[in-house]
């Protein structure tokens, strides 16, 4: 006969069944004792038993069908308790042989000859701390009978060793053991131990444990130990912990475990490893713990991981690390973090993750890092983070990645870093960030990058940039933005790329760079925007690009360039804009562009250029536009331009600039312009040319030779 008590050991018909064993009342005996009412039977497997989370212990009572073995029965375990209640000594009695041991000795005679009559081995009966059952195993309804010779009784599912167990053991002891041990144990237990142990010990184990414990322990121990053991558990355990180990150690370990697990801890870890491990592993968890760690690490490890973690760690960690880890993971997560990590690390990675996060981040850290990385991902990030740190990385990483992402950020960070990065990337991106950032970087790269971006952006930097870089792409975006920055940058960058982009930012900014860039792009986009801009530009870039942008800007803006550009590049642009900009630009270039464009605005700015160029640019563009502008400037430029152009435009300019140029021009123009303005102007220009003109004006001008 077996008596197999539940777990409810409350319930009134366990308590029946059991009284002749364990007295009611006598729980502190009953605890003392427990041990020896562990009674079983000889063709009974034990795991049956223990593994059953049912059953809290397993009772046997002879009967006298069991044969003639001597029986414990009920007086005998009587007995033995109130020896145990008076504080008598007892001495071990076994039921199965009547000898003086346990019931479960394995030394026991009827025991061995039950197993050579029945071929069945005894099973050792574990530690009681194994045989404690967790709070999450429930109680069986009702009790449970057992025959002599029962079947196995069912196998609960499998149960890992859950921890609570906080933990203040500081850690000196190195480890070299290697782990292949799988880990499905969730923990709860959280750490207040440092550790000082160096680990030397390779990790093959894959994790599948999810962990919910908070760290405060600091970290002094370094690593050496490779690890290959993939990770799939979930973490939501905070980290307070600060870290001081460094790691030399390289990771193969592929992670697929996502992070909800927000992190406090500082870190001032130097890292030597480097990373091969790929991360599939998402994100979420918020990041408040400034880093101080210096990054030595090179990284081959594509990330996967999508990121919806915010930042609010600020970085002051330099980083020497060179990066060749490709990227696929889309970013979601807004930083607020600012940084201070000067970056000496070149990169290498190509990205392809689009980024959606957007940054309230200030930046302050130099930049050193050299970048090969082509970028393939689009930008929805939208940008509110100022930046103060200056830039002397080159750039030599291709760009593919559409931005849609709007700018509020300010920048004050000067640049030294040469580009030469071809650009292929449309932007889409509005931006807003006035900028403050002075240039001294030269441009070797070429862009092919279509722009669709409104600018609202003041800028404010001076240039200092040698642009080499040709220009291919196409601008559909309209500028609001006024222009502080004086440039003083020269151009050798030529340009293809059409505009078709409206402006209406007003130009504040002197010009002092000189231009040897040809411009083969043709212009579509409109100008609303007032120029208040002194120019001292050097010109010496032909000119191949057809206008058709008509002009309804004010100019006020003088010029002091002189002009050595040749212009091939007729004009269909209409003008309305009235010009107030003296001159005083000399001019040596030839023109060759012929002119198609009316003009409808009016001059008032006085001219004081002396002009070199020869014309031989054939005129069909009507002239309805007055002109109020006295001339100061003698005229060398010889003229061999047909006229065509009919010209309806009053003059009330005053003349005071005597004439050299022979003219060889060949004029089929009707005039039918009024003229009210005096000529003080000496002529001593030979004339070669027929005219085919007729004239309808009257003539009000005073000849004041």
């Amino acid at each position: 006969m077996f008596i197999l008590t539940p777990r409810n050991t409350k319930s009134p018909e366990v308590l029946q069944k059991v009284n002749d064993l364990v007295p009611t009342g006598l729980k502190s005996i009953e605890r003392i004792s427990k041990g020896l009412l562990m009674r079983y039977s000889l063709d009974m497997s034990l795991d049956a038993i223990h593994n059953n989370k049912n059953i809290l212990k397993v009772e046997r009572r002879r009967t006298k069908k069991d044969g003639n073995v001597p029986m414990s029965g009920p007086l005998l375990t009587k007995d033995c308790l109130d020896k145990l209640k008076k504080g008598e000594a007892t001495e071990p009695g076994s039921s199965n042989c009547g000898k003086k041991h346990h019931a479960w000795n394995l030394q026991c005679l009827e025991k061995l000859r039950h197993v050579k009559t029945t071929g069945k081995t005894p099973v050792v009966q574990p530690p009681a701390s194994n045989r404690a059952l967790t709070t999450e195993q429930q109680p069986r309804p009702e009790e449970a009978t057992v025959t002599q010779n029962p079947g196995p009784l069912p196998l609960p599912q499998r149960r890992w060793k859950l921890s609570y167990a906080p933990s203040y053991a500081p850690s000196y002891a190195p480890s070299y053991a290697p782990s292949y041990a799988p880990s499905y144990a969730p923990s709860y237990a959280p750490s207040y131990a440092p550790s000082y142990a160096p680990s030397y010990a390779p990790s093959y184990a894959p994790s599948y444990a999810p962990s919910y414990a908070p760290s405060y322990a600091p970290s002094y121990a370094p690593s050496y130990a490779r690890s290959y053991a993939p990770s799939y558990a979930p973490s939501y355990a905070t980290s307070y912990a600060p870290s001081y180990a460094p790691s030399y150690a390289p990771s193969y370990a592929p992670s697929y475990a996502p992070s909800y697990a927000p992190s406090y801890a500082p870190s001032y870890a130097p890292s030597y490893a480097p990373s091969y491990a790929p991360s599939y592993a998402p994100s979420y968890a918020p990041s408040y713990a400034p880093s101080y760690a210096p990054s030595y690490a090179p990284s081959y490890a594509p990330g996967y991981t999508p990121s919806y973690a915010p930042s609010y760690a600020p970085s002051y960690a330099p980083s020497y690390a060179p990066s060749y880890a490709p990227s696929y993971a889309p970013s979601y997560a807004p930083s607020y973090a600012p940084s201070y990590a000067p970056s000496y690390a070149p990169s290498y990675a190509p990205s392809y993750a689009p980024s959606y996060a957007p940054s309230y981040t200030p930046s302050y850290a130099p930049s050193y890092a050299p970048s090969y990385a082509p970028s393939y991902p689009p930008s929805f990030a939208p940008s509110y983070a100022p930046s103060y740190a200056p830039s002397y990385a080159p750039s030599y990483a291709p760009c593919y990645a559409p931005s849609y992402a709007p700018s509020y950020a300010p920048s004050y960070a000067p640049s030294y870093a040469p580009s030469y990065a071809p650009s292929y990337a449309p932007s889409y991106a509005p931006s807003y960030a006035p900028s403050y950032a002075p240039s001294y970087a030269p441009s070797y790269a070429p862009s092919y990058a279509p722009s669709y971006a409104p600018s609202y952006a003041p800028s404010y930097a001076p240039s200092y940039v040698l642009s080499y870089a040709p220009s291919y792409a196409r601008s559909y975006a309209p500028s609001y933005a006024p222009s502080y920055a004086p440039s003083y940058a020269p151009s050798y960058a030529p340009s293809y790329a059409p505009s078709y982009a409206p402006s209406y930012a007003p130009s504040y900014a002197p010009s002092y760079a000189k231009s040897y860039a040809p411009s083969y792009a043709p212009s579509y986009a409109p100008s609303y925007a007032p120029s208040y801009a002194p120019s001292y530009v050097l010109s010496y870039a032909p000119s191949y690009a057809p206008s058709y942008a008509p002009s309804y800007a004010l100019s006020y803006a003088p010029s002091y360039a002189p002009s050595y550009a040749l212009s091939y590049a007729p004009s269909y642009a209409l003008s309305y804009a009235p010009s107030y900009a003296p001159r005083y630009a000399l001019s040596y270039a030839p023109s060759y562009a012929p002119s198609y464009a009316p003009s409808y605005a009016p001059s008032y700015a006085p001219s004081y250029v002396l002009s070199y160029a020869p014309s031989y640019a054939p005129s069909y563009a009507l002239s309805y536009a007055p002109s109020y502008a006295p001339s100061y400037a003698p005229s060398y430029a010889p003229s061999y331009a047909l006229s065509y152009a009919p010209s309806y435009a009053p003059s009330y300019a005053l003349s005071y600039a005597p004439s050299y140029e022979p003219s060889y021009a060949l004029s089929y123009a009707p005039s039918y312009a009024l003229s009210y303005a005096p000529s003080y102007a000496p002529s001593y220009a030979l004339s070669y040319a027929p005219s085919y003109a007729l004239s309808y004006a009257p003539s009000y001008a005073q000849a004041m030779h």
